[in-house]
């Protein structure tokens, strides 16, 4: 923005949390243990001394976010109202995995990212086994018992290790209830891993194609003059 643009406002600047109030905010919002916390917030650290060649402008926050870090420990508190007893660090390795690798867009800085987080949780993260069919059915295991009970209409898909990444991010975005945002070629499967779950779901599937020139008073609507409104109102 413009210097006399701003000049018109007042500005507050806020400074970036510090390590221990982060800690703190994970450990009391997200029942999360002070050891975790503190793995969780070094490994944000890390990943911001680093910079991704694909979104070079949105410099340290390029890997990861603060929201990143909530979502991030808000899935170790609902999935652990859930599951008894588990490998809690290999848990929050592979779900830290699947939430900042999915952004990224090459393979180098996805290893990058695999890379810090075996640093601090000591874990291996194997994305073959993240994204096998054995986690795919697993995804849909609430409504169906395998993949051979989809529906008809989706009996064409063939789950190639590309289909099932989306499958497994999107499903567990959904489990825990947060927006998901596809972005990929066309005919990579978005439209039809979305008509799945909600066919899998029950709910009716909307779709809205758009093109380059739609605007948002076309989905919204927008305010127009109204002549002789004398008359209409009579």
């Amino acid at each position: 923005l413009s210097r006399a643009f701003r000049n018109r406002f007042v500005e507050l600047h806020f400074d970036e949390l510090p390590s221990g109030e982060l800690e703190t905010i994970l450990h009391q919002r997200c029942s999360l243990p002070p050891s975790y916390c503190s793995k969780l917030v070094k490994v944000m650290l890390d990943l911001q001394s680093l910079r991704r060649g694909s979104s070079v402008f949105a410099g340290k926050h390029g890997f990861i976010t603060l929201r990143d870090l909530f979502r991030w420990a808000e899935r170790y508190r609902l999935e652990e109202q859930t599951q008894a007893s588990q490998d809690w660090l290999q848990h929050l390795a592979d779900e830290g995995f699947m939430l900042l690798a999915a952004r990224v867009r090459k393979p180098e800085e996805e290893d990058t990212i695999r890379t810090v987080l075996q640093k601090h949780f000591k874990r291996a993260v194997d994305p073959e086994s993240l994204f096998s069919l054995k986690r795919v059915s697993s995804q849909f295991s609430s409504r169906i018992d395998s993949l051979a009970d989809v529906p008809e209409e989706f009996r064409h898909v063939v789950w190639t290790g590309a289909m099932r990444r989306l499958a497994v991010l999107v499903g567990r975005a959904l489990r825990f209830g947060e927006s998901v945002l596809l972005v990929g070629d066309t005919g990579c499967g978005k439209t039809t891993i979305c008509q799945l779950f909600a066919a899998l779901a029950g709910r009716k599937f909307f779709s809205v194609n758009c093109h380059l020139n739609m605007e948002t008073s076309d989905f919204l609507g927008g305010l127009r003059p109204v002549r002789h409104a004398q008359q209409m109102d009579e």
